[in-house]
Formats: structure tokens, C-alpha cells, sequence
């Protein structure tokens, strides 16, 4: 899920492993914005960062996004999935009440050509 059409980077994604007993959310650090051999300069806000730290994640973005991994069985509790990557995108990134939320599924079985992975 990305936080509406003002910023493309400010987004929360989760995959789940190939044998479904892993899920890994990343929420965006702004590394990925910078073009390989050029200097990094987009850094997302000291407050932000340590609300991504409270919720779980690895903030931890010298090499890409701040990550969370969670083992997962069969019954995936997916309420509180959907509650970290809202929590994230409350916390992290501003989202409210009144955001409009974009959705993305680029691996879901017949997805349209237009929804392709952000990273």
C-alpha cells in the first residue's frame, strides 16, 4: 500500500515466502530513490524512523528498506498484517483518516499489466 498520489516513496509492501512460512514487510526508506552511483540524499525523518522502530522494523537502511520478518503457519493471522502496515503507514508516513490509499498486487493471480512491483 502506498500513502496516496503526494509521494510515490512513501509505501508498506509484505511477501509471503515461497513456502508460505515466512512474510517479510519493508516500509520505504528513501534508499531506493537514489540512483546506484550517485550520493544518498532523501532519509526518512528522525520521528518517523523511531515510530518504524517501535512497530518492529529493522531501521537499519544502508542497503535498502527498514524490514520486519515474521514466521507465519497456516492459519495466518492476517488482521494484525493489515494493522502493521496501517500502523506503519499512520506512524511512519502521516496516512489519516482522510489518505487516499493506493494498492499494488503485482503477484496476485491475474493481476492487470499496470500493477508491477515497487521494488
Amino acid at each position: 500500500m502506498s500513502c496516496g498520489q503526494r509521494v510515490v516513496h512513501d509505501y508498506v509492501q509484505c511477501i509471503f515466502s515461497a513456502r508460505n512460512s515466512r512474510v517479510r514487510c519493508e516500509a520505504s526508506s528513501g534508499f531506493w530513490i537514489t540512483k546506484p552511483g550517485h550520493e544518498r540524499t532523501v532519509y526518512r525523518p528522525l520521528r518517523a524512523v523511531a515510530a518504524l522502530d517501535r512497530l518492529g522494523f529493522d531501521t537499519n537502511d544502508r542497503a535498502g528498506n527498514f524490514r520486519i520478518d515474521r514466521a507465519v503457519d497456516a492459519a495466518v493471522d492476517f488482521a494484525s498484517l493489515t494493522d502493521l502496515t496501517l500502523r506503519a503507514l499512520h506512524d511512519g508516513y502521516g496516512a489519516r483518516s482522510d489518505t487516499k490509499l493506493t494498492f499494488n498486487a503485482p503477484f496476485a493471480p491475474n493481476r492487470p499489466a499496470a500493477c508491477a512491483p515497487i521494488s
